[in-house]
């Protein structure tokens, strides 16, 4: 696999008010935004926090071709995208010129290819490179922030009942972050959960797995719920991360189970402040 830098990448977002809601559309903790792809087409991506890079299911991306929105100058070669099941497939990589979700445009986002099955996932490449973002559970909105309009949430009036704010996901303040980690010829599992960075989250969670052959399967950021499933001969294993505990471990137990390998038990869930 070829690896390309990707250094040289400007990104550029557009400042509007200190605060914008967008709302969220789905249910079960699985949800959509509407994102518009290079300033021509506006589709419904679903909101993938797991996703390492935003994911372009192959007939969207064809359409963008022949409209000429992506070219041949845009692809960066290929490389591997991490799912929020853990799943890891190899994919073409090309770059989009802008992605924006509300008042929201980043330029010069990397994605990747998924088949035509799969569904358009808007990821890390995208969502790291916000001022700061959160998920409201309560309305099922997606906040974005100014950097420069964070502020701090308002006096608790009952400590045990957070304030919506309390938490602003990536790149703003209380953020926390998890991982999942498994090992497949032992069937050692760790986990890590509201860690300082999603580095030290990753660190933490292969050291409670403590087998050599530990690999993270699952990354979980910030008011977001993850879960690990495996059947019973530890042999086969699936992870999912979702916006409510329950949900996690739905999909979880889902994706450990689509090869039929045995019944799937939940080994660990837990979610992120």
């Amino acid at each position: 696999m070829r690896r390309f830098s990707l250094a040289l990448l400007l990104v550029v977002t557009l400042r509007p008010c200190a605060a914008e809601i967008i709302q969220l559309e789905g249910h079960r903790g699985t949800y959509t935004v509407p994102v518009r792809i290079n300033g021509a087409i506006t589709l419904p991506f679903v909101l993938d926090t797991g996703a390492s890079a935003v994911a372009i299911p192959e007939d969207v991306f064809l359409t963008l071709t022949r409209i000429g929105t992506v070219k041949t100058s845009d692809f960066i070669g290929t490389g591997t995208v991490v799912l929020a099941d853990g799943s890891q497939h190899a994919s073409r990589r090309f770059v989009l010129h802008e992605v924006q979700v509300g008042s929201y445009v980043v330029t010069n986002v990397v994605a990747s290819v998924v088949s035509v099955k799969g569904d358009p996932l808007l990821g890390q490449s995208f969502l790291s490179k916000l001022p700061a973002w959160s998920i409201d559970n309560q309305s099922h909105s997606l906040v974005l922030r100014d950097q420069a309009g964070l502020t701090a949430p308002p006096a608790q009036t009952n400590p045990a009942q957070p304030h919506p704010s309390a938490a602003y996901g990536y790149g703003g303040s209380f953020a926390g972050y998890g991982a999942i980690s498994w090992d497949q010829s032992t069937g050692k599992y760790g986990a890590s959960w509201n860690q300082p960075s999603p580095k030290r989250a990753e660190e933490a969670a292969l050291g409670e797995c403590g087998a050599s052959g530990c690999k993270v399967v699952q990354r979980i950021g910030p008011r977001m719920c993850g879960a690990l499933a495996e059947t019973g001969d530890t042999k086969q294993a699936g992870a999912a991360v979702r916006g409510d505990r329950e949900a996690a471990r739905l999909a979880a137990l889902a994706a450990c189970e689509k090869n039929k390998a045995g019944e799937c038990v939940v080994k660990s869930t837990d979610c992120n402040k």
